[in-house]
């Protein structure tokens, strides 16, 4: 991936018992990359299953830009760490909308996230539509972790939606 690029994920689960993965920990790993990872359809069935052996993500700055990732289903991620779905850190700036995270773990009893830990001071998250079930976490924030970063839950629709309240029509 290239800064700047949207890589889309086919839907159906991703394993690294099927194929490649990152070295170590991760399924996936950037470092000072920016753009857009999406699942194919706006309904989380791209789904990136850690097996309860490894973290779905790692994200390591962003450069200028922002990491967006949409509609990702992060399943079984584990880490001995923090972040078991996700692990954020080093002045990146990520955007999470429609995303699951599901039976996630974090094992560090020091740090915890079992679906996202934000591990740094100058990094910033946003979540909008996201769903968190089953996750455990030693340390705590069995869902999301913030040791030091900005973060914030949205109770708003991601650009470029916004929220419809609906109006009553007029008669005619």
């Amino acid at each position: 991936m290239a800064n700047g690029d949207t890589i889309t994920l086919t839907i159906g689960e991703y394993k690294c018992s099927d194929g490649t993965c990152a070295g170590g920990g991760d399924m996936l790993a950037t470092d000072d990359l920016h753009g857009t990872i999406r699942c194919l359809n706006d309904d989380a069935s791209c789904i990136l299953n850690g097996e309860s052996s490894r973290r779905g993500i790692s994200v390591s700055g962003t450069g200028s830009g922002k990491l967006t990732i949409r509609a990702i289903r992060f399943r079984k991620g584990k880490t001995e760490y923090s972040g078991g779905g996700v692990a954020i850190e080093d002045g990146a700036e990520v955007d999470f909308a429609f995303c699951v995270f599901d039976s996630c773990e974090a094992l560090s009893g020091m740090y915890g996230g079992g679906g996202i830990s934000v591990l740094s001071g100058s990094t910033v998250v946003n979540i909008y539509a996201t769903t968190f079930t089953g996750n455990r976490a030693r340390g705590g924030g069995q869902d999301v972790y913030n040791y030091g970063g900005s973060m914030a839950i949205h109770d708003t629709c991601p650009p470029p939606y916004s929220a419809n309240t609906p109006r009553r029509g007029e008669e005619i």
